[in-house]
């Protein structure tokens, strides 16, 4: 996962998937009980907005699949067996 031109120390991009999708079921459960006690009116739904959010940047977010790139700590990572061509 690349954010911002380089990858951060101790985060693979499989766990900041992980992340992103457990802010977004955790926003969309905190709508659902905001909305069924009521609470905070019609801002509660900024909570599903946020959500939408979360799941556009997780489009948009450049994953590394293929093994290129930089690794941990910014060791470089040697290149895949057969590329593509």
């Amino acid at each position: 996962m690349k954010v911002y031109g380089r990858y951060p120390a101790f985060v693979s991009a499989a766990t900041g998937h992980r992340i992103r999708w457990t802010a977004v079921w955790a926003c969309v459960a905190a709508w659902f009980v905001a909305l069924a006690l009521n609470i905070a009116g019609n801002l509660v739904h900024l909570l599903l907005l946020a959500a939408i959010g979360i799941l556009v940047y997780e489009l948009l977010v450049e994953d590394d699949h293929r093994g290129q790139g930089e690794g941990p700590l910014g060791a470089k990572r040697p290149p895949p067996e057969n590329p593509a061509r």
